[in-house]
């Protein structure tokens, strides 16, 4: 309804403007027209308000019209923005309908009472026999390991008072003292050899002799 309003101003602005034009040619530089009739400046000023009065509701209609494409335009948005949200709620409808398929499945497992206490009971037996048998276990292990540790001091004790035993262990102590000095010996003589090493030295005092005696008798041959 608008648009047709907007539409019928536009006209009648373009045929105000179209008889201003004629009224203009057909007027003459006295006043006269082109026919012999005179044109009164009564009508020329009523036809010129005409004029500016539909010129400006040409321009008001224009702007309208400006209004309404940029609203159209926001509405468009707005409407591509509703779809998309659409299709994300009725994606999410779809999911939800799915959990809810799957709460529904397992609820139908939880209303035989029965079968769940006597599940729960086979799996309490199950558990506590599984405890049981470790705590046997454990204490089995623990028997085992207090009697290998007697028998461990029981031997430890014994070696202790065995003669040949305490032998043994003042040689191996006199062993290590042993290997420890001959050790240090070894080091000692090694360090010795190396302060005492003239080969190098001789082999240095040779090589420079056989240069002076050489460089003598170059000299006495000139």
């Amino acid at each position: 309804r608008l648009q047709g309003a907007i539409v019928g101003t536009l006209t009648a602005s373009s045929r105000a403007i179209e008889a201003s034009a004629t009224l203009a040619a057909a007027v003459d530089g006295d006043g006269s027209s082109a026919y012999g009739a005179a044109a009164t400046p009564a009508a020329l000023d009523e036809l010129q308000s005409e004029l500016a009065f539909k010129t400006d509701q040409k321009e008001a209609a224009e702007r309208t019209a400006g209004r309404l494409q940029g609203e159209r335009e926001r509405r468009r948005a707005e409407l591509a923005k509703v779809q998309t949200l659409d299709a994300k709620i009725a994606h999410e409808l779809t999911q939800l309908t799915d959990k809810m398929a799957a709460m529904r499945s397992e609820l139908g497992s939880f209303r035989d009472v029965r079968q769940l206490k006597d599940e729960a009971n086979e799996r309490r037996t199950r558990l506590t026999a599984a405890r049981t048998a470790l705590r046997a276990r454990q204490d089995a292990s623990r028997r085992a390991g207090a009697a290998r540790k007697a028998a461990y001091e029981e031997a430890k004790a014994a070696l202790a008072r065995d003669e040949t035993a305490s032998s043994l262990e003042a040689s191996e102590q006199k062993l290590r003292h042993y290997e420890s000095s001959i050790f240090l010996l070894a080091e000692y003589i090694h360090a010795k050899g190396r302060e005492s090493d003239f080969e190098s030295l001789k082999g240095d005092c040779t090589s420079m002799l056989s240069a002076i005696n050489t460089a003598a008798i170059t000299a006495a041959r000139r």
